[in-house]
């Protein structure tokens, strides 16, 4: 069906998704008990994969994720069948458990980026190289087109030291590839950490920032 060939495709575009975050946007008038009999239909027909974790909790959500879904091989070739227009990559990123709170945040956030730049094409940073001219790949990033520069998003859940940050915020500035840099952070003392090694000294709480590379947002 449609909703099953948007589903999919999501899949795709976001590597990775949780059932509540497939029963929210694909499934928003069903039941819980609904949903999972679709996508147990669809995961029968080989199409996407389910892959059981240890109970997850997610910042920003009251549920502990417990299982979550990819596209599969055989997956990927019916969604370039069915949507020509869509680009997909041919390989499935392999997940890393330790970052499986930080890859399905970035498909919560996703939308609000794409709603603020209408025109341009999400890329989750697991599908990017550094054969693609990326110094350091970004998270996500949003482009017009595969050629043009990007709005590189980096989404931080956990701080790092300063030295770290300076390295990064070194790296970005000078990658030729990347036209903005949006920082989405868990708590305003990671944000401040950042603006610190962008800034080049300690900032203060409530340190008004001002930059036209460099934008944070919570």
């Amino acid at each position: 069906t449609k909703r099953d060939l948007g589903l999919m495709t999501a899949l795709h575009d976001h590597v990775v998704l949780s059932f509540m975050q497939i029963h929210e946007r694909f499934f928003p008038a069903r039941t819980i008990a609904t949903a999972m009999n679709r996508l147990k239909k669809i995961e029968s027909q080989g199409w996407i994969e389910r892959l059981r974790i240890p109970r997850l909790r997610i910042q920003g959500r009251t549920n502990a994720t417990g299982v979550v879904f990819q596209l599969s091989h055989r997956g990927r070739m019916m969604v370039a069948r069915a949507r020509p227009e869509v680009m997909i990559f041919e390989k499935c990123p392999v997940l890393n458990p330790h970052q499986l709170d930080h890859d399905l945040l970035i498909a919560d956030i996703a939308d609000h980026f794409k709603r603020r730049f209408p025109g341009y094409q999400w890329t989750n940073g697991r599908y990017l190289l550094d054969s693609d001219g990326f110094k350091k790949i970004p998270d996500a990033v949003l482009q017009k087109t595969l050629h043009d520069r990007a709005i590189a998003i980096e989404l931080e859940l956990n701080g790092k030291s300063s030295r770290r940050y300076k390295e990064i915020v070194a790296t970005l500035r000078t990658s030729p590839r990347i036209e903005k840099v949006i920082y989405v952070t868990a708590s305003h003392t990671i944000g401040r950490k950042i603006m610190s090694a962008i800034e080049g000294y300690q900032v203060p709480f409530g340190h008004r920032f001002r930059s036209e590379f460099f934008e944070f947002v919570r």
